[in-house]
Formats: structure tokens, C-alpha cells, sequence
């Protein structure tokens, strides 16, 4: 069951909470590249990988985001920026490649309430990603989920 993650951790630009702009650039171009660029090249690579394999394999791309997809943090502004190119991604990826069978998803660990968690469960997240590798079908692809509870629907996607 082939299946890619991606999972970008590093360092990032941090702004002051009342000027997102006052980063210099290579530090959010360097943002960037971590956390959308290379996720696009994974995925691009994992797309022409999965043309190769048999029409009965498993074939699902898993992106470990976190909240700053939809929530706003100005001192984050560059990784939540990144992010919500990823998870744009992975939205546009579902749409064109469903029909072939391939899987998408920008995975996200929450609090009960909805509220991020900065010290994420490998345990937690490996069980999502094996059951979602297992289904037959492509499930929501914002997979954001508690631990203990798995998927968890925290309303409509909007920034």
C-alpha cells in the first residue's frame, strides 16, 4: 500500500503580532519553500508514482499541517501561510485526481474544543493515517482529528 507524508518542521520567521510584514524576504521565501514548494514536489513525484502502480493499490498522500490553515496568527504569518498553500493543494489534488483513485489529505491534530495542540501524538497520527490508508474511498480531506476521537469536523473551511 504505497502511501507518501509529508511533513515540513522547521524554524520559522517568527513577526512581531502587530507587523506580519516586518519579516524580511528570504526569510519568508525560505518559509515557503519548506512548507508549500516542497510539499508541491512531493506530491507532484507522488502523483507520477502513483500512475505506475496497479489500479487495486492504495495510492494516498498525507500532509501534517496544523491550524494555522484556518486560524490567524500575525506572528505566524509565514507558516500560516505555507499552510493554507498546502492545504489549498491538497483541496485542488482531490478534485483533480479522485476519479483515478488517488487520496488526498492535509491532516491536523486539535484539542476537543478546536483549539491547536503543539505537542501532536505519533501514536494518534499514525492511527488516523493507517485507517484512512485502509478505506476504499477518499474521506474529507481537511482531516482534522482529536486524539482518542479520530476525525473531527470543527465547521466549514474558511480563512
Amino acid at each position: 500500500m504505497p502511501l507518501r507524508m509529508w511533513c515540513a518542521a522547521a524554524s520559522f520567521t517568527r513577526s512581531p503580532p502587530n507587523d506580519p510584514f516586518a519579516i524580511p524576504l528570504a526569510g519568508f521565501n525560505r518559509d515557503m519553500n519548506i512548507n508549500a514548494t516542497s510539499a508541491f514536489v512531493d506530491a507532484q513525484q507522488a502523483v507520477l508514482g502513483f500512475a505506475d502502480l496497479p489500479a487495486d493499490v492504495a495510492k494516498s498522500f498525507f500532509y501534517m499541517g496544523n491550524i494555522l490553515n484556518v486560524a490567524i496568527l500575525p506572528s505566524f504569518m509565514d507558516a500560516g501561510t505555507g499552510k493554507s498553500a498546502a492545504a489549498r493543494m491538497m483541496n485542488a489534488a482531490v478534485a483533480a485526481y479522485q476519479d483515478r483513485g488517488y487520496e488526498f489529505y492535509y491532516v491536523d491534530e486539535r484539542k476537543a474544543d478546536g483549539g491547536p495542540i503543539f505537542k501532536v501524538s505519533g501514536e494518534a497520527h499514525g492511527s488516523l493515517l493507517w485507517e484512512l490508508a485502509q478505506a476504499q474511498a477518499q474521506g474529507p480531506w481537511l482531516q482534522s482529528f482529536v486524539k482518542g476521537v479520530e476525525y473531527k469536523d470543527f465547521g466549514p473551511y474558511r480563512l
